[in-house]
């Protein structure tokens, strides 16, 4: 199973620089018009997760998502037909940066220590 890194995150720790590596000068650029034009809806953060939709080409908002580790970008994932690194990823990570405050901050799921006994598809371990 795939360990997510843990982290503080802060809007400092990512710098546009990072972003433009991570996605290329091509993809960052149209991604930076897709953040300007206010493309991201609903942007929210679960631990070091962030997830938003962005308005696209198709008639529905892609979901997209970014995972943040402690050097950076970990992964993406984008309902796109690029579906990595894409513009839409680009547009939510500078939505991050440029105004934290905006997202809506959702508890994190790994902070449980123990599943509540109303949740039927859990079982206790023994």
């Amino acid at each position: 199973m795939k360990q997510s890194p843990k982290t503080d995150l802060t809007p400092l720790q990512l710098t546009e620089a990072d972003i433009r590596h991570w996605a290329g000068p091509a993809v960052f650029s149209r991604g930076r018009a897709y953040f300007a034009h206010g493309n991201v809806l609903d942007p929210c953060r679960q631990g070091n997760t962030l997830r938003a939709r962005c308005i696209g080409s198709q008639p529905q908002p892609y979901r997209v998502e970014v995972e943040l580790g402690p050097t950076g970008i970990f992964s993406s994932f984008c309902s796109c037909p690029v579906g990595l690194h894409c513009k839409h990823a680009v547009a939510l990570l500078l939505t991050w940066l440029h105004d934290p405050a905006d997202f809506r901050v959702l508890e994190d799921l790994e902070t449980y220590q123990i599943l509540p006994p109303e949740c039927p598809r859990f079982q206790t371990w023994g």
